[in-house]
């Protein structure tokens, strides 16, 4: 997202975000690709291109800014991907069998909180946050996968995993700091602000 940014958004990514990133993405590297199960290269080519495509519509939508509501937007976006991906579904695993209680709450879970929920959180924090400090957000998935996977499921870590995971935090905190501006520069948040404010207003005078 950071790579994208200057490109189609115009905006200025300082140096030493983008060496915060390389350090986190490095982390992450030592986190996923040091384990004792292998790596499958199919895998990580289907990761790198899932990365490439939520940061360029992340870059995008935060360039277009839509006139809907967040959780319109929200709405509308995984309606269109459930319909991209429902003849997959269809045409490699089909419909499940059967479904019992246990089945019923873990859908239930992953529709509710852990994909609207968690999609409307991304959205909304995506049109007040600063494209640094989203982008810093997608390496906590790794990492909080590794814990759940030490605490739920009693898996181990070597040292160099938990060295990967200390590196992805720690690049996690320098990208959250808050750039230095200069007298009379406006922080990115509030110039987001107030672009949605003039946007919204123009779209309600019309043409």
């Amino acid at each position: 997202m950071l790579a994208l940014t200057p490109l189609l958004l115009g905006d200025t990514v300082a140096r030493t975000q983008l060496l915060y990133a390389t350090l986190g993405v490095s982390g992450i590297a030592l986190l996923v690709l040091h384990t004792t199960g292998g790596s499958d290269p199919r895998g990580i080519l289907a990761a790198l291109g899932a990365a490439a495509s939520s940061a360029l519509g992340l870059v995008l939508t935060r360039r277009w800014r839509p006139p809907a509501g967040v959780w319109t937007m929200t709405a509308w976006q995984l309606s269109a991907g459930g319909l991209l991906l429902l003849p997959l579904l269809l045409a490699t695993e089909g419909l499940p069998h059967q479904l019992n209680w246990p089945a019923v709450l873990g859908f239930s879970w992953l529709i509710g909180p852990s994909t609207i929920g968690g999609y409307y959180l991304w959205f909304a924090g995506l049109t007040r946050l600063a494209p640094a400090a989203v982008s810093a957000l997608g390496m906590l998935s790794p990492v909080t996968a590794a814990a759940i996977g030490w605490i739920w499921l009693h898996q181990s870590l070597n040292v160099v995993q938990l060295t990967g995971a200390a590196i992805t935090l720690t690049s996690l905190l320098l990208l959250q700091r808050r750039r230095p501006t200069r007298p009379g520069q406006r922080p990115a948040g509030e110039l987001g602000r107030i672009e949605r404010g003039a946007h919204h207003r123009r779209v309600q005078r019309g043409p």
